[in-house]
């Protein structure tokens, strides 16, 4: 359990670097650009992000459950290069055949696009399968050099040329040599000088296809409200829209991070016994919430400080999207898709975000007209919690629990209780009239010092068992040094 923390601390640290190294990428560029241009910036990530995650499938995320299942592992490593490979050129395809009448941009980017989804797609499970086999530190090496080179040229490029598709093609360039060392990697690891074996493919293809479909309707679902306001508003809309849901990667380096390290140990519980791997998710649960919690209670109250200052006050009629935006967090601190598919249950995973968008779609043709820029964001506030309720229910039959055994709700309720009574200490800078840099310092710190010393008084096992590991942790690092 020990090697598990210590893996967990150092992704989350990792991904939390590499967040912020892509963060100070939109910083710069709100800089440099007009709206405009940022907004035909956004245009082209926003697409291709989508097609990314839909073309995806979760095919590379599958290691995590099949490299924790058998210990033979280079065929599952090869169907993932193989099925990822087939699902590319099924899309170039698509795209070619029908590029009139699905592409109506601002500009025309087909082509660069193509070659940017052959390039990202392709070759890309490193990190999945570097965290499945418990090389963390590869993971830290990979995703921070290429978070820092596609930053670099992107930053680079629109500071030389001030032109959106020369940064496109400098993305490319980024993504052709990440390619090529991949490739060279996998030649060298064996992996694709395996037996091509038809079960393990359907068996491969059995797990990653409820997951699949359901990442086509969750990223439809989550993307569906920037292609609403780029085609209703324009780009400059666009703009505001995406720096204001920018903050929604923070909870994914928490969640994403811990669940990613945690996920096999659920699966390899459940396998003994299905109430180990449950209980195990539970405890996990209360991690997310007292380190996500916090960072919502002082986002949301310094929401317009924060836009202002990030990314100037030409951005700030982003501030209500990030308000509405930051709500899901603490829907998020409650993760309930894991359950499901740690007993490969994944079809429910699809009913629900099919259900989450339906939703969104029906909140966004129902009450678009009363406001084009706030309601997409509401409408996919609303279907996410949709999707949340229907897999909790899920979550409850399959492990035959009810609503009062499917959290620990008493520490939850305890870890709530204390966010709010040390909120009043954030209203402090109403007292103030210094620089609004140093209220929210001075008043934030001193919030996450009384919420930390709060927590700390509760005695909350999963919390105090964390907190034992850091203190093992950073003894460790002062011997060795």
């Amino acid at each position: 359990m020990s090697n598990i923390i210590n893996d967990t601390y150092c992704l989350v640290f990792c991904r939390f670097i590499n967040y912020v190294v892509l963060f100070i990428t939109p910083v710069i560029l709100v800089r440099v650009f007009t709206v405009e241009n940022y907004g035909k910036y956004r245009e082209f990530m926003i697409c291709s992000g989508m097609l990314v995650n839909l073309a995806g499938f979760s095919i590379n995320k599958s290691l995590l459950y099949f490299l924790t299942k058998y210990k033979k592992t280079n065929g599952f490593v090869f169907n993932t290069i193989f099925l990822n490979g087939i699902i590319t050129l099924f899309l170039i395809i698509l795209l070619l055949l029908f590029e009139n009448k699905i592409f109506n941009f601002s500009y025309d980017f087909v082509y660069p696009l193509i070659i940017y989804l052959i390039l990202f797609l392709n070759f890309d499970f490193c990190e999945s399968y570097w965290i499945a086999v418990k090389k963390i530190n590869y993971v830290w090496y990979y995703t921070t050099f290429r978070g820092l080179a596609r930053s670099c040229v992107v930053i680079l490029t629109a500071c030389i040329f001030d032109d959106i598709i020369i940064i496109i093609y400098g993305l490319l360039c980024v993504e052709f040599f990440r390619l090529i060392f991949v490739f060279i990697y996998s030649i060298r690891s064996e992996f694709l000088l395996t037996n091509f074996k038809l079960t393990k493919i359907k068996e491969h293809l059995s797990y990653i296809f409820p997951i699949g479909l359901s990442n086509i309707f969750f990223y439809l679902n989550k993307e569906i409200s920037k292609f609403f306001i780029l085609f209703n508003l324009g780009v400059e809309y666009l703009a505001f829209y995406s720096i204001g849901s920018y903050q929604i990667p923070v909870v994914g380096i928490i969640r994403g991070s811990i669940g990613d390290i945690f996920f096999p140990e659920i699966c390899k519980r459940n396998q003994k016994n299905i109430n180990e791997g449950f209980l195990l998710w539970k405890k996990i649960n209360i991690i997310y919430l007292a380190s996500i919690l916090p960072v919502f209670m002082i986002f949301f109250y310094y929401a317009e400080f924060f836009i202002n200052f990030m990314f100037t006050e030409k951005y700030l009629k982003s501030v209500v999207i990030f308000k509405i935006y930051i709500c899901i967090m603490i829907k998020e601190c409650f993760e309930v898709g894991t359950p499901l598919r740690s007993l490969n249950r994944n079809k429910y995973y699809a009913y629900g975000s099919l259900f989450g968008f339906i939703s969104n779609i029906t909140i966004l043709i129902i009450f678009s007209t009363i406001d084009m820029y706030i309601i997409p964001a509401v409408a996919y506030v609303v279907s996410d919690f949709v999707m949340f309720l229907y897999m909790a229910r899920k979550v409850m039959f399959f492990y035959n629990i009810n609503i009062k055994k499917i959290f620990f709700w008493k520490k939850i309720a305890k870890i709530f209780l204390i966010s709010l009574v040390s909120a009043p200490v954030l209203f402090l800078n109403q007292l103030f009239d210094f620089n609004i840099l140093f209220e929210f310092i001075f008043c934030s710190t001193l919030y996450l010092i009384i919420y930390l010393f709060l927590l700390d008084k509760l005695k909350i096992e999963e919390l105090n068992y964390v907190k034992d590991k850091i203190k093992i942790f950073n003894k460790k690092k002062l011997v060795h040094v």
